[in-house]
């Protein structure tokens, strides 16, 4: 998992569910599969929750969209307190270059039952680990190559936002709210939580973590010009095999990706981004 990003398909933090009891790979690690109605194993566990702060809202089965979603889900209709709805923890080894930005995207959607008027609706934040995480992995020091990672700023590490109705105007339906972007440090096991206002209903699927140069090539609007690359259709080459000599620089870095085996394919793009990042 020392990805790039986590994606929205095969990395879910999945919440609306039991939380999975292990990193066992036959249970992805503890991770859940896309659409899966348990809880990752790093999700809203009891001792993971904000110190002083009050668990609010429930696990909710969404029948109005298909497929299912099993969610984490707080409303007014149902009186819930305003508190922190959903909450995790996940090993800095996940986020583990301290030299990249991150972002945190939220799979979500809310009701709002009187329109018109702007309100929170949720505060996330990400910040250092105060607790001793479960099953910490490890990484192997023969995995830090190349010279050490400047730490950032410590203005920069970690996030604190407020998201209003403003910014979730179109989300009546299921979307994907990203974060502005934050740093990690090494060493620096992450805690997130998102804290419910009480004013507007809102059901929380999944949470994915990414890096910018992760969000650039698959989140963007860049992924068409990707696309293209791989079909062939640019008119960049005869044959489309992912150019390295023309632009833009995002084919370049689409190349790193593709080469011979899995192992090389991380591995290769990630000296790639040390070699300008370091």
């Amino acid at each position: 998992m020392n990805a790039l990003g986590h994606s929205a398909d095969y990395y879910p933090l999945e919440f609306g569910g039991d939380t999975i009891p292990t990193i066992q790979p036959d249970l992805n690690f503890g991770f859940t599969t896309a659409g899966g109605n348990k809880t990752c194993y790093w999700g809203m566990k009891a001792n993971y929750l904000p110190s002083g702060q009050q668990a609010i809202g429930e696990n909710f089965e969404d029948l109005s969209v298909f497929p299912i979603a099993n969610v984490r889900y707080a409303s007014t209709i149902e009186h819930h307190t305003a508190g922190v709805l959903l909450w995790g923890t996940i090993p800095w080894t996940h986020l583990a270059n301290p030299g990249l930005n991150y972002r945190m995207s939220i799979r979500l959607r809310i009701v709002d039952h009187n329109p018109g008027v702007r309100k929170n609706v949720f505060q996330i934040a990400v910040n250092r680990s105060q607790v001793l995480i479960e099953d910490d992995p490890k990484i192997e020091a023969k995995r830090y190559f190349f010279k050490e990672p400047v730490p950032p700023p410590i203005e920069s590490v970690g996030l604190s936002q407020v998201v209003t109705t403003d910014d979730l105007d179109e989300f009546t339906q299921y979307g994907w709210f990203e974060t502005r972007g934050f740093n990690v440090t090494q060493d620096m096991n992450v805690s997130f939580s998102i804290y419910w206002y009480g004013d507007v209903d809102v059901y929380i699927d999944k949470v994915i973590f990414y890096s910018n140069e992760y969000r650039d090539i698959y989140v963007t609007e860049d992924i068409e010009m990707v696309r293209d690359i791989i079909n062939g259709t640019t008119g960049l080459t005869a044959n489309g095999n992912y150019p390295n000599d023309v632009g833009p620089t995002t084919a370049a870095k689409f190349q790193n990706f593709y080469v011979d085996e899995p192992f090389q394919l991380s591995a290769n793009y990630r000296k790639e981004l040390q070699h300008h990042i370091f």
